[in-house]
């Protein structure tokens, strides 16, 4: 059983984040610190770059008496497949070094639910909602290595994990269970940028506290209750990459909400909203027809958006929805990207989509990923996509 934590001095949006200083110690120190108390873990490694920027976490890392692992800058997911090569791991527990507070008993848990479930995946961020940075992931090393062979986009290759959630049919995935004090998405304890490792310095300063005796819940009760620490990174914009989950009945009054919205409805087919009744019936129609597949785009377990994709034997066609309050953030591209990397049924060989072609947006998307114009009906544009 090994936790690999990930970290590299480039960041883009802080560097040399992963050695900056965080009471007496640093970030990365704090997270290997705080992984210690967890049972059953039979050690640690840090993987980090090759790169001569990150020869400074070798070094640190080294003097902490943990084995590094160097790989590829860009290509993380690689470097997780040289930690279980070299440590012949079992099971893999991912970690990222800008994590400082990460809970061991949720780490535990993480890696009890994998066992007990017989699972290729277990995620504390799977459908849910959980504290940003103290997520945690315990994968098996034969899945982690059958993504590090297999995946080819290059989102997939640099978060490491979603060639294995997007893929539920193949992997089995199962969510973590999270005590009540951690379901908080809207904090932060995660540190991306200065004012992310201004709150940090500041909480561990009022908790009076070191890797060894702070308390999770403690800092997460701290950061609910004080405005004044939480609103230095509340605009902070937290990145992930996008989820899918199937949709259901529950899902109807956003579904419909989105499709009633005045820009959705100016660029459908039909250039109409819809009454609830209405809805309510396509909606259940569609949940029952083998033909279609209706899946919910999440980020951080919150929905942004719908790809539903209508079978017609060896073609498909598909239709996206962006949450009009998350537009303008390029999020069609990475729900089209989460759904071709989610698409394992090779009796799909293309994909059709038809787009008004003053749906600017949605054009762009679509091409983005590798859809292209095959012909013309009127104002709309027909796109087709091939494996």
């Amino acid at each position: 059983m090994v936790a690999v934590v990930q970290a590299r001095m480039s960041s883009s949006r802080l560097p040399g984040k992963s050695l900056a200083p965080l009471g007496e110690s640093t970030l990365l120190g704090w997270v290997l610190r705080r992984l210690m108390p967890v049972a059953s873990l039979d050690r640690m490694v840090v993987a980090t770059s090759a790169d001569p920027s990150d020869d400074r976490i070798a070094e640190e890392s080294e003097r902490l008496g943990v084995t590094v692992v160097r790989g590829s800058l860009d290509d993380v997911l690689d470097r997780y497949r040289q930690a279980v090569e070299e440590t012949s791991a079992s099971t893999v527990v991912r970690v990222t070094a800008d994590c400082p507070v990460l809970d061991p008993g949720i780490v535990e848990a993480a890696v009890s639910t994998l066992a007990q479930e017989g699972a290729d995946y277990a995620s504390t961020n799977l459908d849910q909602e959980i504290v940003h940075g103290l997520d945690c992931e315990a994968i098996t090393a034969e899945a982690l290595l059958i993504a590090a062979r297999e995946a080819i986009d290059q989102g997939e290759r640099e978060h490491v994990t979603p060639f294995l959630y997007r893929r539920r049919r193949r992997f089995r995935c199962v969510p973590v269970p999270l005590p009540a004090w951690a379901r908080r998405p809207e904090l932060r304890l995660t540190v991306d940028e200065s004012a992310d490792l201004e709150v940090m310095r500041l909480l561990v300063a009022r908790l009076q506290a070191d890797p060894e005796t702070l308390e999770s819940k403690d800092a997460v009760e701290l950061l609910a209750a004080d405005s004044s620490i939480g609103d230095l990174n509340a605009s902070v914009l937290h990145r992930d990459v996008v989820q899918l989950r199937a949709a259901t009945t529950e899902d109807r009054d956003i579904l419909l909400a989105w499709r009633n919205d005045p820009v959705t409805v100016r660029y459908s087919r039909t250039g109409r909203g819809a009454e609830e009744d209405e809805h309510t019936a396509w909606l259940a129609e569609k949940l029952s027809d083998a033909r279609t597949s209706i899946w919910m785009a999440l980020v951080n377990g919150r929905p942004v958006g719908q790809v539903r994709i209508d079978r017609m034997g060896d073609e498909a066609e598909v239709h996206l929805t962006v949450d009009p309050a998350s537009r303008g953030r390029g999020l069609g591209t990475e729900i089209l990207r989460a759904t071709l990397a989610s698409i394992d049924d090779e009796r799909l060989p293309a994909l059709l989509a038809e787009i008004r072609e003053d749906n600017v947006a949605s054009m762009r998307a679509f091409n983005r990923v590798g859809f292209r114009e095959v012909g013309r009906r009127g104002p709309w544009r027909l796109l087709r996509w091939e494996r």
